[in-house]
This record gives C-alpha cells, sequence and structure tokens, in this order.
C-alpha cells in the first residue's frame, strides 16, 4: 500500500492507466490506418446498381412487387431510375430514388394491374447521376 501511494504521489501509472492507454493506441492507430489505406487506394469506382425483384404481393386489384436496389460501387448514385417489365406484354413500371449510397441498399414498390408471377418480370437501371 505504502508502495502504490509513492509511486502514484511520484506521477506513476497503475495497471489499470496502462490498459486504457494501450487499447486507445491500437483503437487510434487502426483508425489511422484505415483512413489511410482508404486515402491511397486509388480511384472510386463509379456506382453499380444491381436490382432484386421480391414475390408480387396482391392487394385488392393491383399487384405490388418491391424492388430492391444495391449499390456494390464506392460512389454515391443521385437521382436512380429504375423500370420494371413484364416479358411479353406491353406492361412496365417505373420508379426513382433520389440517391443510392455506396455498398447502400434502397427499396420501392411498383404497381402492376393483372396477376403477375416474379418469372415474368425484368428489372433494369435507366440511369443515375454522379454528385
Amino acid at each position: 500500500m505504502i508502495e502504490t501511494t509513492k509511486n502514484q504521489e511520484q506521477g506513476g501509472k497503475n495497471a489499470l492507466e496502462w490498459t486504457v492507454f494501450a487499447l486507445s493506441l491500437i483503437l487510434i492507430i487502426g483508425v489511422l490506418g484505415f483512413l489511410g489505406f482508404e486515402a491511397i487506394s486509388g480511384a472510386p469506382t463509379p456506382p453499380r446498381l444491381e436490382v432484386s425483384l421480391g414475390e408480387p404481393l396482391k392487394v385488392g386489384k393491383q399487384m405490388l412487387v418491391p424492388v430492391g436496389v444495391e449499390n456494390r460501387g464506392a460512389t454515391t448514385a443521385q437521382g436512380v431510375e429504375i423500370e420494371v417489365s413484364r416479358r411479353g406484354r406491353d406492361q412496365t413500371a417505373t420508379f426513382s430514388l433520389p440517391h443510392v449510397p455506396r455498398g447502400g441498399q434502397r427499396q420501392g414498390w411498383v404497381v402492376f394491374e393483372a396477376p403477375l408471377q416474379k418469372s415474368e418480370l425484368e428489372s433494369r437501371v435507366l440511369g443515375y447521376q454522379e454528385p
């Protein structure tokens, strides 16, 4: 007890203080390393948008189709326009998303009037803007 008090009076640190210091130092070095790697890893890739369709849901006389959009690129896409069409028929539905962040996902819905199956549908990205 006397040694601990004497050590603290002289400005020494106990084991808990050293542990907190070491963990903080590791965390700071890790964050700086990650940010440095991100900064020098090259130019960001453009948005790479992938569209996926969910199972159609019958609501009244309408068929609602969930549409997921995932951005696998390293840049945000703004003003994303999506089109969903029905094969063999002249039916299309479109919707817009304000933005899809890099590595992010967004979901929307399109509406068709006649009964349909998921296998009858095709989807594509019509366009987007880069910020």
